[in-house]
């Protein structure tokens, strides 16, 4: 599954926003829905999009649940996105 990324600020760009180091994704793969950021037990800090995220053959139709935010250089975070859910295919 490949993951772009985009700052709302500049939704053309595909680049990582000025003193950032990357977007920091939280997510879980299940047969339900994560409810909450707690559930979301994996992390990938992304450097580039797209960036590529690979499962499991038992995730086939599973839920991917997600949210993420930006770290700066500093590992300070920004505001956290809602959570997404998509079906792995």
């Amino acid at each position: 599954m490949k993951i772009w990324f985009r700052d709302e600020a500049t939704p053309e760009s595909r680049a990582i926003p000025y003193g950032d180091n990357g977007c920091l994704l939280f997510f879980t793969w299940g047969k339900e829905q994560a409810s909450g950021i707690s559930a979301l037990t994996q992390t990938k800090l992304l450097t580039h999009s797209p960036f590529t995220l690979t499962f499991p053959p038992e995730s086939q139709s599973c839920f991917l649940s997600c949210a993420a935010c930006w770290q700066n250089e500093k590992g300070e975070l920004g505001p956290w996105s809602g959570i997404q859910h998509v079906v792995i295919g």
